[in-house]
């Protein structure tokens, strides 16, 4: 039997989107701690970041799929996240800066609109929907910033997308504890 509220059919994953969550929280603060560190290095840790994130995702919905329609999504996320890993871990040296730069910052968008049609998808109260659409408006301005800022490759780039990393892993972690939360209000303690 489905529920019509699509997060009833998710609790029992719960854990999902705080792992994904804390994965982003600690990219985000590493690149907040050491922005001068080698760009070689912290896209290699990113490219892995993502694609385990992605996997979590795809995983995610596969022990979805019998109970909810919308996890075609995450699926669709998630394998993009993994493509998205491979592509990083193949770029050529001379041309790394640029392409992880804007890749980075693409991606961050792509997550952020996609996180954001998702919150709509679901049925949330008033003021959690409007909590999690700023904090994803900010994850997007913020990856914006780190697009469009002349300095980009440097340290004030770093600033804006491990904010925006920082905005996104929180939401991630808000919606497990929603998650979490709305399985202990149905009693389920499987």
């Amino acid at each position: 039997m489905e529920n019509s509220n699509s997060l009833y059919n998710f609790k029992k994953l719960w854990w999902i989107p705080l792992i994904t969550g804390l994965f982003f929280i600690g990219f985000g603060v590493w690149c907040l701690c050491d922005p001068g560190d080698s760009l070689k290095i912290l896209a290699y840790i990113l490219a892995g970041t993502i694609g385990a994130v992605g996997v979590f995702n795809v995983l995610y919905s596969i022990w979805a799929a019998n109970e909810s329609n919308g996890w075609g999504w995450v699926a669709a996320g998630g394998v993009v996240e993994i493509l998205f890993s491979i592509f990083l871990f193949f770029i050529p040296g001379p041309i790394l800066t640029w392409i992880f730069v804007y890749g980075v910052g693409f991606y961050i968008i792509f997550m952020g609109i996609f996180a954001f049609f998702d919150a709509f998808m679901r049925r949330y109260s008033k003021g959690w929907l409007l909590f999690s659409l700023l904090l994803l408006a900010a994850t997007i301005a913020f990856a914006l910033i780190f697009i469009l800022a002349p300095v980009t490759p440097g340290v004030i780039g770093w600033l804006w997308i491990g904010i925006s990393f920082i905005c996104f892993g929180v939401y991630r972690i808000l919606l497990a504890c929603r998650v979490h939360e709305l399985k202990k209000e149905e009693g389920d303690d499987e």
